[in-house]
């Protein structure tokens, strides 16, 4: 059983108030070594700057810029920088599960199982990531009553 965590009460607190958020977002460069896992939400994390090793359900990966990794509601993970890596920087993205479910079901009924059972990684063109970086200034420079 994964504990409640000081970055579980930080996420919450970054979802501020999560019944009524569908799809939040965040900017870190920092580890976050707490063994966690999410009940409700999908993260999907795009390293833009750096290396992370990535410890999702006992394995670990090495990423590198421009990768896009998730964790869903049934796994665990952890993230590290990279022994050798001064520096990193990824986006957080955060999809309650109903939520994200109802837009794959749009792709194809079965894409929620494809993506549980597929590859949590994947490499990005540096002009897609370029591109979300774009837009996730834009939604920062928002108000919150713009946001929604």
């Amino acid at each position: 059983m994964i504990k409640m965590s000081f970055y579980d009460n930080l996420t919450q607190h970054l979802l501020k108030d999560p019944s009524k958020i569908s799809c939040t977002h965040h900017v870190n460069s920092f580890d976050w070594p707490e063994h966690h896992a999410h009940t409700d939400y999908w993260e999907f994390t795009i390293l833009t700057h750096g290396t992370i090793i990535n410890h999702l359900n006992g394995n670990t990966e090495t990423y590198h810029k421009d990768t896009l990794f998730f964790s869903t509601t049934q796994d665990h993970h952890y993230i590290k920088k990279a022994p050798n890596c001064k520096t990193i920087r990824y986006i957080n993205i955060l999809v309650k599960d109903t939520y994200l479910a109802g837009l794959l079901d749009h792709i194809a009924p079965s894409f929620s199982s494809v993506l549980l059972n597929a590859p949590h990684h994947y490499a990005l063109p540096a002009s897609l990531v370029e591109s979300i970086e774009k837009i996730i200034h834009k939604l920062n420079l928002l108000t919150s009553s713009q946001y929604h």
